[in-house]
């Protein structure tokens, strides 16, 4: 009886000793693999810039055709001549984003990066079936 019980003691030593290892392999294959998935999000998070939308050579009258909210941004940055159709025709053809820039004392990657932030959360504030019916 004692050689029973020895026996049953062994096994339930060993039942113990797999389960433990089981659990060690659960924790190293989910929960480890998680905390590294986690920490390469943020790392994606933190890399990714808004699109630009114009570029420097982009004028302000194709600018302010494809985005007329722009109108008031770039009268706002110190184009006051804008404010008058005439000058939007004839100086806005003429002129660049980045030759703006210089008229008005920023620098060209500055003001441009400016731009397209002012696009980007324009355009992001819009509600999915405002925006839709813009483009229609």
């Amino acid at each position: 009886m004692a050689v029973n019980g020895l026996k049953a003691f062994g096994a339930l030593f060993i039942g113990f000793g797999v389960m433990i290892i089981l659990l060690l392999i659960v924790y190293i294959l989910f929960v480890k693999r998680k905390t590294r998935k986690v920490v390469k999000e943020e790392k994606i998070e933190v890399d990714v810039e808004p699109p630009q939308y114009v570029d420097g050579g982009t004028s302000i009258y194709e600018a302010v055709k494809t985005y007329p909210f722009l109108l008031r941004f770039f009268i706002k940055s110190g184009l006051k001549a804008l404010n008058n159709p005439i000058a939007l025709n004839a100086f806005g053809k003429r002129t660049s984003i980045s030759d703006a820039a210089k008229k008005i004392g920023k620098k060209p990657k500055a003001y441009l990066k400016e731009v397209n932030s002012y696009i980007h959360s324009h355009l992001s504030s819009l509600r999915p079936k405002e925006h839709e019916n813009k483009r229609h």
